[in-house]
């Protein structure tokens, strides 16, 4: 049962993860585009 927790806060520490590396990549984009 333990194991199971682990598992569910790795994966959402995860999903915080990507979704913060894609706001990043979608400010990227948006300088980019202002800058062309």
């Amino acid at each position: 049962m333990q194991q199971q927790m682990e598992m569910e806060e790795r994966r959402g520490s995860l999903e915080v993860y990507l979704l913060r590396l894609v706001e990043d990549y979608h400010q990227n984009t948006n300088l980019i585009r202002e800058n062309a």
